[in-house]
């Protein structure tokens, strides 16, 4: 008879299994990212000139990832507090990117946010912009009504 494994003991197993397979996935990602780092910086990193000094403490937040989906880098710029989408450092950003394609422009009025996506051969760039809820040129106004019908549960039980 074969011995019955505890499910304490199997948990335990598959979370070190789980966390041998994370360390690969991210030992890999490094050496991805660090195989193309030069690469980009050659080709791009004058179209973000003008963010040098800036971060955090400007509303302005970057993130680059390896993804495993495209095969290739994913760069995220994330800018807040905007008084409009006319933001110097903005469009400026965004004239640059534009040098080496078009994005794809998505809007979300809720949270008076847009998102700029940038794909390119070698690497995915966006830009998500968010003016500021008290800007005063950019506001978000009703244009109609979406009902929404939702089913509603209760838990009986016998």
């Amino acid at each position: 008879m074969a011995m019955k494994r505890n499910p304490l003991v199997t948990a335990m197993n598959e979370g070190i299994a789980k966390s041998k397979r994370n360390v690969k996935l991210f030992r890999e990602s490094t050496a991805n990212l660090l195989s193309v780092k030069s690469t980009l910086r050659a080709k791009y990193a004058w179209a973000f000139d003008k963010l040098d000094d800036m971060g955090e403490s400007d509303g302005i937040w970057f993130d680059c990832s390896w993804s495993s989906l495209y095969d290739k880098p994913s760069i995220s710029i994330s800018m807040m507090h905007l008084e409009s989408f006319k933001d110097k450092v903005l469009t400026d950003l965004l004239y640059n990117l534009c040098s080496f394609g078009d994005p794809e422009v998505s809007e979300y009025a809720e949270a008076l946010n847009k998102d700029f996506r940038f794909k390119f051969e070698d690497v995915n760039i966006i830009v998500r912009a968010y003016v500021k809820s008290d800007s005063p040129t950019c506001r978000k106004i009703k244009i109609g009504t979406k009902m929404v019908e939702e089913a509603t549960y209760k838990i009986v039980c016998s």
